[in-house]
């Protein structure tokens, strides 16, 4: 069996950068399960599943110093709950939470793998993420900025890059 890699401070992950993409990829999923619309439900879902492993990751990081290649809820979970953090999942989010592993399948459209997502899934998904985000130690939820860094030059930092919000063009020449 092989090996996964293995990512750490030293390559330059940050419990800060993972828990901002969790948070915001847990938002866009709001967005989208709220939204309703059948085209927006896989990304959701995957959104979904990315938050979550994103939020994992952090805790592991934080804990451990290095967090795993892969992406398996299921797997990160039980190393969270390995590396001493006792993370409780509700009788009504362990099912969720099964379901949540199948949403990295999401991706890529595969008849012989079919994935059900639902609009109304979008409620115990963010439930259930707010209630590990909960049960994080204070030190590691005091690293997830309120907002996203600002730097001196009046530009947004996220993960490494600056990230900024355009105005549309009006279409006038100019």
């Amino acid at each position: 069996m092989a090996r996964k890699k293995l990512f750490s401070r030293a390559d330059g992950y940050s419990e800060n950068d993972l828990l901002v993409a969790s948070r915001d990829h847990m938002i866009s999923a709001r967005l989208l399960f709220n939204e309703g619309s059948l085209p927006g439900l896989d990304s959701a879902g995957y959104l979904a599943h990315l938050s979550f492993e994103l939020l994992l990751k952090a805790a592991l990081l934080y804990l451990e110093d290095k967090f795993p290649q892969g992406h398996d809820l299921g797997e990160l979970l039980a190393q969270v709950r390995a590396a001493g953090l006792k993370l409780r999942v509700s009788t009504s989010a362990k099912s969720l939470f099964e379901r949540l592993k199948s949403f990295y399948d999401l991706r890529y459209p595969n008849p012989g793998i079919p994935v059900s997502i639902a609009a109304p899934d979008g409620a115990l998904i963010e439930r259930t993420w707010t209630s590990l985000w909960n049960q994080l130690p204070e030190p590691l939820q005091a690293k997830m900025p309120a907002f996203y860094e600002l730097r001196q030059d009046g530009m947004f930092r996220k993960g490494g890059r600056v990230i900024m919000i355009r105005k549309k063009d009006s279409g006038k020449a100019r």
